[in-house]
């Protein structure tokens, strides 16, 4: 993946095929995954061995692949918004949240 990353980074820098799409938005949700009990349980294994802050209802999120991207784009990026999203039942439709 990091190879693909480092790839797609340097095409985004150089703005190659981005021309047509600017201004951009990139979600990226850190956890990497769909939760279920079971990778909770994992990550709370995770998040004990390393001396981390261990999560009830979330899993431990995933920082490498973000904090890569935010080095290798910096000068791209305008700027970086963190949020949290809550999904009650189901995930909303891209329409739903726009």
């Amino acid at each position: 993946d990091k190879i693909k990353i480092a790839k797609l980074c340097n095409k985004f820098n150089k703005n190659i095929d981005y021309k047509l799409c600017k201004p951009y938005m990139w979600f990226i949700f850190p956890e990497g995954t769909r939760f279920s009990q079971k990778k909770l349980i994992k990550a709370q294994e995770f998040a004990r061995e390393r001396g981390f802050v261990v999560y009830n209802n979330i899993l431990q999120p995933r920082v490498k692949g973000f904090s890569y991207l935010a080095h290798h784009l910096h000068k791209s990026l305008g700027c970086i918004i963190d949020a949290t999203i809550l999904y009650h039942d189901k995930p909303p439709k891209p329409n739903d949240i726009f």
